[in-house]
């Protein structure tokens, strides 16, 4: 999807109310980490995740700091290790009352090559 301007739209729109139950992965970096500023900015209650749970740390504070909210909570995981994300997303639905509204799955790495090119196919699985 990228940049595209349907995404704009949904981060200027006012259509999440604050207490909105956000979960997200990849939060410690790019499009995540953007993303849970947006929604923390709004007020939602919002867990993130990714494997640098330092960097999360320093964002869930940048939050408090910023937009006064505390409603964060920050959770190392693996999304390529399957057991892991599925306690996350547990301990997620746990900590936000069984309540998801919103999940952006951001996780993820780049790959800048042609398709034919690559040997190994594992970062595709």
């Amino acid at each position: 999807m990228g940049n595209h301007p349907s995404l704009y739209n949904i981060f200027y729109s006012y259509q999440f109310v604050p207490g909105c139950s956000v979960v997200i992965t990849g939060a410690s970096s790019g499009m995540g980490k953007e993303m849970t500023y947006r929604y923390a900015q709004r007020g939602c209650r919002i867990v993130i995740g990714a494997r640098r749970l330092d960097e999360l740390e320093k964002i869930k504070e940048e939050c408090f700091h910023k937009f006064g909210n505390a409603n964060i909570k920050c959770m190392s995981i693996d999304v390529s290790i399957e057991e892991e994300s599925k306690v996350f997303i547990e301990s997620a639905a746990e900590f936000l009352d069984g309540r998801i509204d919103i999940m952006a799955l951001c996780a993820g790495i780049s790959a800048h090559s042609l398709f034919e090119d690559f040997e190994d196919f594992a970062p595709f699985r």
